[in-house]
């Protein structure tokens, strides 16, 4: 398991429980951290394709510098297995600097997706770090569907 950009394996933890508690207790540490990134995003579905349009604003003091706008649209199959697919990572776009209080938008179109459903296709929207070793996820929003 990944936890961003690094591998902090939680392998063999001995029972289903037991895992869930050492998961939730990264997942936690992480959701407690203050994101000074606001993100909107909403898409839509025509043709088998997805639009994703959206903008990020800086929420905080010091500049924003050197992170990713990743768009990954799945398919929620709510299946017992294959539960959630990936059906497209859409082109990263940069954001090189973005000062306290500024906008930048947001834009892309999938490729025609193979979906078993197209009206349970949804898209999630993160910022990303790309500063290496640990290019962490600064913050996520799950893209609203227009009607």
């Amino acid at each position: 398991m990944f936890f961003n950009g690094s591998q902090n394996a939680i392998v063999g933890s001995g029972s289903e429980s037991h895992s869930y508690q050492d998961y939730k207790e990264k997942v936690d540490s992480e959701l407690a951290k203050e994101s000074h990134l606001k993100i909107e995003a909403s898409m839509s579905v025509a043709n088998n394709k997805v639009a994703i349009n959206g903008l990020v604003t800086n929420t905080g003091q010091e500049p924003i510098s050197n992170v990713r706008v990743m768009l990954v649209v799945y398919e929620d199959r709510a299946k017992s297995e294959r539960h959630h697919v990936v059906r497209d990572m859409l082109p990263s776009q940069s954001i090189l600097s973005l000062a306290p209080g500024a906008t930048q938008s947001f834009s892309a179109v999938s490729d025609e997706l193979l979906a078993d459903n197209m009206s349970k296709v949804k898209a999630i929207v993160f910022i990303q770090s790309v500063d290496l070793p640990q290019r962490e996820i600064l913050q996520a929003v799950l893209a609203a569907q227009e009607s």
